[in-house]
């Protein structure tokens, strides 16, 4: 417990300085100068004297997380686009009025909402059916929507593309991609991401439908600043073996905009096929966003499972050997995050779905062009994903622990901190959707520490100190 005077003291210095926070800008690490609300008294803990390899420590200085909970974190900060990306999307909409950009910018957000959510689209509903606020549609991108799109989404896109492809960098010491493949390129905003994470990146291919989107990736990949190195455009993605596969394939908040899910079916099923080695799957982070993330999951493992050859089984086979004879995509392919395992998704039985968060510095076109009157510089951005690599998760070890870390829990939900411990949501490795708590009592000083520290989307590398609670169905839960 602090005393009083110590409290008020380090309150009222929290209120009267002007702390800065990190934002995570591209290939590095800015600073912008911000006023932030009073701490709150359970960040009132000791502070860290000193840094050891990076990490806050102790007084004594001992560090205050494990290297385990330290690899599992997944909160980097505030993202924005790198400086020489705000100048040349500046100097590509300099021509453009912001009256009509304002009505552009518009137009995507409409179409964008009438894609959403089912529940916040329904205008009234009648005897023979629900009326919806907006009918479902999508836009098609000439040169006024490129301009549009460049004001308005390329940092939100920006940032979910660089979230995950920092987690697979992280996860995946051993992978250091050649070629890149984007499939929905628009202007490029996750080649940006993956050149900004591996600077070894000699050929990048952008695949697009819209021909004004290709036109502004090819200019700002070919600026003077730009990372994207050996960029070529193409309209559309080769069905056959006339190319050869990529290192790294993107697919970022594209699969939404596909006619059908025959043509998405079809569509992830190449997108594999062109997968030499990773493969990043980004949707929106609404229900619709993640059930076709989750289909797509689904689909590529169910294809590796049949691709497998079955072993010869005769009557002598002892019954015992059976199931070690099934054949297991996971001897093909591995998922790198978010999911602790390649079994069903429990969470297509529940009625949450799983889906992460990230906040953005809004750029001042983003903030000028917004059809809502935000004044906010920042945002945070919702995002569904998975990340699907070729061959056994054994492949990429470099330290001890991080072959273990494909099966540790991800925290799916914010932690809930109550008084003396915590409660964490997490999917866990035996395919189940968990909940555990961790009090400082059953599990110690320094993980429940941890536990206070952890945030939505971290691997949890702890076992549980009590009982879990399985959520099985939308309906019941059971103790195990």
């Amino acid at each position: 417990m602090h005393r009083p005077s110590r409290l008020l003291q380090r309150t009222a210095a929290a209120a009267t300085s002007r702390p800065t926070r990190e934002v995570a800008h591209g290939c590095r690490l800015r600073h912008l100068s911000t006023t932030v609300a009073p701490v709150a008294t359970e960040d009132l803990t000791d502070s860290p004297a000193e840094e050891v390899d990076g990490e806050p420590t102790t007084a004594g200085g001992k560090a205050r997380f494990s290297p385990q909970v330290t690899f599992g974190k997944n909160k980097i900060g505030w993202v924005a686009l790198p400086d020489e990306i705000i100048g040349a999307i500046e100097a590509e909409i300099s021509t453009s009025s912001n009256r009509q950009l304002k009505r552009d910018v518009a137009r995507i957000h409409a179409s964008l909402r009438s894609t959403g959510s089912a529940s916040k689209l329904i205008k009234y509903a009648t005897p023979t059916g629900r009326v919806p606020l907006i009918a479902p549609h999508t836009i098609q991108y000439g040169p006024l929507e490129t301009q549009a799109y460049l004001a308005s989404r390329t940092v939100p896109a920006y940032a979910a593309a660089w979230n995950v492809l920092s987690q697979v960098a992280r996860r995946c010491p051993d992978f250091k991609p050649k070629t890149c493949l984007d499939f929905g390129t628009g202007p490029g905003t996750a080649l940006w991401a993956a050149n900004c994470v591996w600077s070894g990146i000699e050929t990048n291919v952008g695949i697009d439908l819209s021909e004004p989107m290709l036109t502004v990736a090819a200019r700002l990949a070919a600026g003077s600043d730009s990372r994207v190195r050996g960029f070529s455009t193409r309209r559309f993605l080769p069905l056959d073996d006339s190319t050869p596969p990529s290192d790294l394939v993107i697919a970022s908040f594209v699969l939404e905009d596909l006619p059908s899910d025959a043509v998405r079916t079809a569509t992830v099923a190449t997108l594999w096929g062109r997968t030499a080695d990773t493969l990043v799957l980004i949707d929106r982070g609404t229900p619709d966003g993640f059930a076709r993330i989750a289909a797509a999951r689904a689909e590529i493992l169910a294809a590796e499972d049949a691709r497998k050859p079955m072993p010869e089984i005769s009557d002598t086979t002892p019954p015992e050997s059976l199931s070690k004879a099934q054949p297991q995509a996971a001897d093909t392919v591995h998922i790198v995050a978010p999911c602790p395992h390649s079994l069903t998704c429990p969470m297509l039985s529940q009625s949450s779905w799983c889906h992460f968060s990230q906040r953005i510095q809004r750029s001042k076109h983003m903030m000028a062009t917004s059809p809502d009157p935000v004044s906010k510089n920042h945002q945070d951005i919702k995002f569904a994903y998975v990340v699907l690599r070729r061959g056994p998760a054994s492949r990429a070890g470099a330290a001890p622990f991080v072959i273990d870390a494909f099966s540790w829990p991800r925290v799916i939900a914010p932690p809930m901190k109550r008084d003396k411990h915590v409660v964490l949501d997490y999917c866990g490795s035996s395919g189940r959707l968990e909940r555990t708590i961790v009090s400082k009592g059953k599990a110690g000083k320094s993980v429940y520490y941890e536990a206070r520290k952890s945030a939505w989307g971290d691997i949890w590398p702890h076992p549980a100190f009590g009982k879990v609670v399985v959520k099985e169905d939308k309906a019941k839960e059971k103790e195990v």
